[in-house]
């Protein structure tokens, strides 16, 4: 499960453990919140059917609840936000310790403002997902088949009502999982283009002044805003339209209790206990898969920003020892270089460019310059 986690979530092995504990808390609230439930049952059960019982029994039982509800709400706080604080400062540690590790053609294909980003953004996404989401998702994922068996248990029909609707809620979300994630990743490359272009106009904003370029660049960036907004709505519809239909598929589940318990309370199949023990289930199920909904709708959300996390921690990182360097001399002696066996770019190229000297390179168009340059600063790519 720890694995499970630190795969799809980007987690720490710290954080990965944490979860584990919050998602167990998670489960235990779930189950403590049905308790005021079944005492309300038991009153019922005592005005309705005359089965009475200790008058302590309601006093005492509604004392322990409420203490053991709030020694577990404590604890999922506990294991909720304390320690996704400590997760986010652990995770942004991590990704900033790989990154002084990478080799530098990985920072020439990535700009410098995305990966803080990534640094900044990403895991704070993360950490709000991780206080709000994960657990609680994880968390009823296991009550929900114990709630289910114990539904059938007590009644096949009246069980069924209630289980139905949500397996056909959830499903509608996972069937829309593709579309959630793919809008949303369009959303999320958009901001990082945006990102990009700001950071662009600030660092040449004197050269923008002096070409008369102020009022054009602002006006990109304010289109650039703009599209944004237009694909982050589209990205919010695909993922609100789902989860609507989902929850008024939800709704179901209560209706169907109330007409078929009805028509087996005529017929004098269950008694009224049980047909309102199933309409308070009907209610608190509802509330619960209503509020995991928004959490599965997050956790896609944290699909591209893990992905690039991922993609941080799986570079191949820069492997030998640190080296005491003397001199910065580059000297190419007799260097030959080609993109394919036929045609030769470069060949027997032998020069020297001294340390505190300057060394220019100049030929016609087409020489090779560029070339010699990029061999050279391949020089500090050499992991050899």
């Amino acid at each position: 499960m720890r694995e499970l986690f630190k795969t799809h979530f980007a987690l720490t092995d710290k954080g990965a453990k944490d979860l584990q504990k919050a998602s167990a808390a998670s489960f235990f609230v779930y189950v403590i919140n049905f308790f005021p439930a079944m005492l309300l049952l038991l009153l019922v059960d005592e005005l309705l059917l005359n089965n009475v019982k200790e008058t302590g029994l309601y006093l005492w039982g509604s004392i322990l609840v409420l203490a053991v509800m709030w020694i577990l709400l404590r604890i999922e706080y506990d294991a909720l936000y304390n320690t996704t604080y400590q997760e986010s400062a652990n995770l942004r540690t991590e990704i900033a310790d790989i990154l002084t590790k990478l080799p530098l053609s990985y920072f020439s294909r990535h700009d410098l403002s995305d990966l803080a980003q990534t640094i900044m953004a990403d895991v704070a996404a993360i950490e709000h997902a991780m206080s709000h989401a994960m657990a609680k998702a994880v968390g009823f994922l296991f009550f929900f088949p114990l709630l289910s068996v114990l539904l059938l248990l007590g009644n096949v029909k009246l069980g069924l009502a209630i289980i139905l609707p949500i397996l056909l809620g959830f499903g509608l979300l996972l069937l829309s999982k593709n579309l959630q994630i793919r809008e949303s990743f369009k959303h999320y490359q958009k901001l990082r283009d945006n990102s990009e272009s700001f950071q662009e106009a600030i660092e040449n904003q004197q050269e923008i002044k002096s070409f008369g370029l102020t009022q054009k660049i602002r006006q990109t960036l304010y289109q650039k805003m703009e599209e944004s907004e237009k694909i982050h709505l589209r990205a919010e519809i695909s993922a609100g339209i789902p989860m609507l239909c989902s929850n008024v598929i939800l709704q179901f589940a209560f209706v169907l209790v109330i007409l078929i318990g009805v028509q087996m309370l005529h017929t004098g199949e269950i008694n009224i206990l049980y047909f309102l023990g199933y309409v308070l289930a009907s209610i608190k199920v509802r509330e619960s898969v209503e509020a995991v909904s928004m959490n599965v709708a997050e956790l896609y959300y944290l699909d591209s920003m893990v992905k690039r996390i991922r993609e941080v921690r799986e570079t191949k990182i820069q492997q030998g020892k640190d080296q005491t360097i003397s001199s910065y001399d580059i000297e190419f002696d007799q260097v030959s270089f080609s993109y394919d066996k036929d045609t030769e770019v470069l060949k027997n190229i032998s020069f020297g460019a001294k340390q505190n000297e300057v060394t220019a390179l100049v030929g016609v168009s087409g020489c090779g310059k560029t070339s010699i340059l990029r061999l050279m600063s391949r020089l500090y790519d050499y992991d050899g």
